[in-house]
């Protein structure tokens, strides 16, 4: 995902697994670099930083938001225009609410299985995949585990990159809902590491090695 990046001026990432940034996470594991990225992780610092960049018209806004984990809030229900969610479901929410106000950037968002399942989308999510192209936006996304994805996201996705599976689920969800032809298809479960199968919009594909 980062390479297609790059060479963005607006982008936003939701780094839902704390994977990118400075440093080292658990086991000593370096961190993934964003060089030239604002690193926010409050949600009140995401907004603020946001809402002045659109008044001022910033010709480059990269921002890297994590929000923090905190074990005690995990259990706690917050009411969104009269549903309730849990925190982490609730704060992806609000940060989707954010990008779709400043409107005119790329919105990645790392994992974006935790936030949905095959079947279902919270509201804000359905219309960033259906309609926010209106508005300048444009997603990106990854995803470990494909039959966790949204069928209607993996279905109206432009550009699909997959790597090796092997779980039939996984294999049957993009096949069925990706679009991954049926002689793509086959390679999938032997792919080498770091290398791809890249579905174009036209519905041709190759193997890439970012």
């Amino acid at each position: 995902m980062l390479d297609k990046l790059w060479d963005c001026k607006h982008v936003i990432i939701y780094n839902t697994a704390g994977d990118f940034g400075n440093g080292t996470r658990g086991a000593g594991r370096p961190l993934k670099p964003l060089p030239g990225f604002r690193f926010i992780f409050s949600m009140s610092e995401l907004a603020a930083y946001l809402l002045q960049a659109k008044q001022e018209n910033w010709q480059k806004v990269r921002v890297c938001f994590t929000p923090l984990r905190n074990p005690a809030m995990e259990a706690e229900e917050v009411v969104i225009r009269g549903k309730k969610y849990p925190m982490k479901m609730a704060l992806f929410i609000t940060a989707c609410d954010l990008v779709r106000d400043f409107g005119d950037c790329v919105f990645a968002v790392d994992e974006i299985w935790n936030f949905q399942n095959a079947a279902w989308s919270p509201d804000v999510l359905n219309e960033l995949m259906l309609q926010w192209r209106h508005y300048g936006l444009t997603l990106a996304y990854t995803a470990q585990i494909p039959q966790k994805v949204d069928k209607t996201l993996l279905t109206v996705s432009t550009e699909i990159y997959c790597g090796r599976l092997n779980l039939e689920n996984d294999l049957n969800a993009v096949r069925r809902n990706a679009r991954i032809p049926e002689d793509a298809m086959r390679l999938l479960p032997n792919l080498p590491d770091w290398q791809f199968v890249h579905r174009f919009e036209n519905g041709t594909w190759k193997l890439e090695r970012p």
